[in-house]
């Protein structure tokens, strides 16, 4: 038997059910460290002498002091084995994709990011322990120059270890469809 091929809008229509369901939080595994911050420094060039300024003798971790912000998008790491994708293509942990990285949309060739925009609430600080979580927020089928894309809004609601807000991302991620 051949299997039968979903259309555009079936797909979409199957998504959106998705829509305002909220992910279980995921918490960082540990507390953000200077040897994060020093790491994230090296890797991107920033070399702000805010990050990480501490009086050394009186706070040798350098608990406390500000952390590069753009570090909150590349703070949560699986457990081992946990980011493993399954036969259907589907990821059982929202890692640094989001939840919109964890659903298969049948017929895709191609992933792209639309855009990406932050609210921060407050600073980021060596010494924070991280929880998100996931919120697809719509779901929109449009027809480009190459064909049908599915285009996917999530909210990342960010918040330390008080459950105090530091940040809102507000990413799209754009599905490219095979020809319909």
């Amino acid at each position: 038997m051949t299997p039968v091929s979903q259309s555009p809008d079936d797909i979409v229509a199957s998504m959106r059910a998705r829509i305002g369901r909220e992910s279980e939080p995921v918490r960082s595994p540990g507390p953000i460290e200077w040897s994060d911050v020093r790491r994230y420094m090296n890797a991107t060039g920033d070399v702000n002498p805010l990050w990480g300024a501490a009086d050394l003798a009186s706070n040798p971790s350098r608990a406390g002091s500000l952390a590069p912000p753009a570090m909150i998008l590349d703070v949560l790491r699986p457990e081992p084995d946990r980011d493993i994708v399954d036969d259907r293509g589907e990821r059982g942990f929202p890692s640094l994709g989001g939840l919109a990285a964890t659903i298969a949309v049948p017929g895709e060739r191609g992933r792209l990011n639309a855009s990406t925009d932050v609210e921060w609430m407050r600073p980021l600080h060596i010494g924070d322990w991280l929880t998100v979580t996931f919120t697809i927020t719509d779901v929109t089928l449009k027809q480009g120059r190459t064909g049908p894309a599915v285009f996917i809004t999530e909210e990342r609601r960010y918040a330390d270890q008080r459950g105090q807000p530091i940040a809102l991302v507000r990413q799209v991620t754009v599905r490219l469809l095979g020809p319909s």
